[in-house]
């Protein structure tokens, strides 16, 4: 622990993470038996293909495939959280931050599965399951262990790095469902959402670097500077305004929040024909879900991930949000 955080060479076999891989959280084993009960009751023979494995930063993610007795086959993605699988981070702190976000995405698909949540169940993949340790041990990192089982989204959805007009209404339409479900709902003790507030950030010293890691940034990329002559300003302007926008911010934090809304959290159906019968968008990745004010994630998706060509409608997809939220 404290070392510096590297990614995972790709081409690196995991020899240890592959003889572990059926061990779940609290004594669970990933067997037939489990995959019959929680997944599929048809199943008689299952494969976890070696090539599947994908090695991140904050999760591993592999495939299972379940065969029936006729020879149908039904894949299922399986998401594992288990720290002393994962890269190294900075400091102690910072593995409990994490923790406490992955216990967010795991009770938020415990929840989505209680009837209460039933209308807003079709924004996301299916969820099988969804299990973790006990929360007694969050504060001991490497003693805890998640994993969420969902549908494969990979033979009727993509991800795209940049959204269409058409695309980001229906990412407005849905954060608008999403934030309408949860409207006035939660304390206001609750925890706040989104990776990107204050709080979270201090842990990083990213406000007391703020000027310096901005004009790092211009010196990578000069043109910024034809922009207007004041542009190295950005970083120490945002320093000084930052408890300010926090305020304003945590103010209007009345609904839940999907706290990471950008393109690599979100699916497009490749055929929204009715005969598809296809959802026609699904978020995912729910570990930084949280109390917030329901701009948050509309400003994200829409400055990260609107295609170039469509950055003139932000006011109309804003809009568009408004009308569908009320």
């Amino acid at each position: 622990m404290g070392g510096k955080e590297k990614y995972p060479d790709p081409s690196d076999f995991d020899k240890n993470l592959y003889s572990s891989i059926q061990k779940l959280p609290n004594n669970e084993v990933m067997d037939l038996k489990f995959l019959q009960k929680n997944i599929w009751s048809e199943v008689v023979t299952f494969d976890i293909p070696r090539e599947k494995i994908i090695r991140g930063m904050q999760a591993n993610m592999f495939t299972v495939t379940c065969v029936n007795k006729d020879n149908i086959s039904r894949n299922v993605i399986v998401k594992r959280i288990v720290p002393t699988e994962l890269p190294e981070k900075p400091s102690l702190d910072i593995w409990r931050g994490f923790i406490t976000s992955v216990r967010t995405e795991i009770d938020f698909y415990k929840e989505l599965l209680e009837r209460e949540n039933e209308e807003i169940r079709k924004l996301f993949p299916r969820i099988y399951t969804s299990l973790g340790t006990s929360p007694e041990l969050d504060n001991s990192p490497m003693k805890t262990s998640f994993s969420i089982m969902m549908q494969d989204l990979g033979s009727d959805y993509i991800q795209k790095p940049g959204m269409s007009e058409r695309e980001a209404r229906s990412v407005m339409e849905s954060l608008a469902r999403l934030h309408a479900h949860y409207w006035a709902k939660l304390p206001e003790t609750s925890p706040r959402g989104s990776f990107w507030v204050l709080e979270k950030r201090r842990a990083f010293s990213e406000l007391e670097n703020t000027d310096t890691t901005w004009n790092e940034f211009v010196n990578r990329f000069p043109d910024l500077e034809i922009l207007h002559p004041d542009v190295r300003k950005i970083g120490s302007v945002l320093s000084s305004k930052a408890e300010a926008l926090e305020a304003t911010t945590a103010q209007g934090a009345n609904t839940l929040i999907h706290g990471d809304a950008k393109g690599w959290n979100f699916f497009f159906a490749k055929d929204e024909s009715p005969a598809h019968k296809c959802q026609p968008f699904l978020f995912i990745d729910m570990q930084w879900a949280g109390r917030g004010h329901p701009l948050q994630d509309v400003a994200y998706a829409l400055t990260t991930t609107l295609d170039e060509n469509n950055l003139d409608k932000i006011d109309d997809l804003v809009d568009f949000y408004i009308d569908r939220l009320g």
